[in-house]
């Protein structure tokens, strides 16, 4: 939301300033370079085409709100059975009733399990939008994969010992580095190029396994 209000009241006034020649604006440290290249007549043109192109990308996330990744979305990944990955019998919980395919354990706790993320969940229509302009995705971070020559996707998402999302803001209180475990939510594409037919490829790598790192991708 907050990006939103920004793109268009920004694009709005960096039209405004344009159409109206502020002296004041095109005399500003920030501009003036731009007018001593292109003149004042050219900075005018320059600044109204991105006042117009900033404006036109908050139009646009006004009248189609960008897919957000919501509080209830969270929870599907941190208690993808209902209960929450991190308890103390998480891994024997995982074990019963074939709740996760390819559980990996060390000293009788998990370190890696996958599922696949039912055609209901809320994260299929959400990934499917990361190619339209300025999708929210706060918690999530995007991934590029080649598999089998192909270019292939997923979003990151970091979580801590209390299972709140962990970020990369510069004096985050949830910092990557302290991300106790990352799932890897693969899109529709690479689902299917994984064998999964119907859902999204969902694996859960926690801290203590050896692949962490790198699809982490946390030095």
């Amino acid at each position: 939301m907050l990006l939103t209000v920004f793109l268009l009241s920004g694009g709005l006034f960096t039209l405004a300033a344009a159409l109206l020649n502020w002296d004041w604006f095109f005399r500003h440290p920030t501009a003036a370079p731009v007018t001593f290249i292109l003149g004042r007549s050219g900075a005018r043109v320059a600044y109204a085409c991105l006042g117009l192109l900033l404006a036109g990308v908050g139009g646009w996330r006004v009248v189609s709100p960008p897919a957000t990744i919501t509080p209830a979305m969270l929870q599907t990944l941190t208690h993808p059975h209902g209960f929450s990955v991190l308890e103390a019998d998480a891994a024997s919980q995982l074990r019963g009733k074939d709740r996760a395919g390819r559980l990996a354990l060390k000293d009788g706790d998990w370190t890696r399990f996958e599922m696949a993320l039912s055609a209901g969940h809320p994260l299929h229509g959400l990934l499917d939008d990361t190619d339209s302009f300025g999708v929210d995705i706060d918690p999530g971070f995007l991934l590029r994969h080649r598999l089998r020559g192909e270019t292939i996707r997923a979003t990151l998402f970091y979580f801590d010992a209390t299972l709140r999302p962990c970020d990369n803001f510069l004096f985050s209180r949830t910092p990557l580095s302290s991300a106790e475990f990352v799932v890897v939510v693969w899109d529709k594409p690479a689902s299917e190029a994984f064998g999964e037919k119907t859902g999204l490829r969902a694996v859960w790598y926690r801290k203590t396994d050896a692949d962490f790192a790198r699809h982490a991708s946390i030095d």
